[in-house]
């Protein structure tokens, strides 16, 4: 499955390592990509540089996103970027959002 392409404008188009849609909704353009915004997207840190990163977590937020998870897998953490604030979660802790009821992942378990 190809990683999801969301379409905010005509000049401005991310692709995140994975989201969660939490309302069904219309919106997919016939070229494949998404017109709307989603509730969460993930981001999982790689080589790329901390100004792109944040570039990128800044736009989700702009559009609308109401939770971006960054990933530091070299730093075991998670960075959880909400409207209420950033939250950081260390390796021995579990992730949940009030977005996803019932919703636990203990970190060392995504870490293993």
């Amino acid at each position: 499955m190809a990683e999801p392409l969301y379409r905010f404008s005509e000049t401005e188009s991310l692709i995140p390592d994975t989201s969660a849609l939490i309302k069904d909704r219309p919106g997919i353009h016939a070229r494949g990509h998404m017109t709307f915004t989603p509730e969460i997207v993930v981001e999982v840190v790689s080589p790329e540089s901390a100004e792109q990163l944040f570039r990128k977590v800044n736009s989700y937020r702009s559009r609308g996103v109401k939770e971006v998870w960054v990933v530091l897998p070299h730093d075991t953490e998670v960075l959880i970027y909400a409207p209420t604030g950033i939250t950081e979660l260390r390796r021995k802790e579990i992730l949940t959002s009030p977005l996803l009821p019932g919703f636990a992942l203990p970190l060392e378990e995504l870490f293993s």
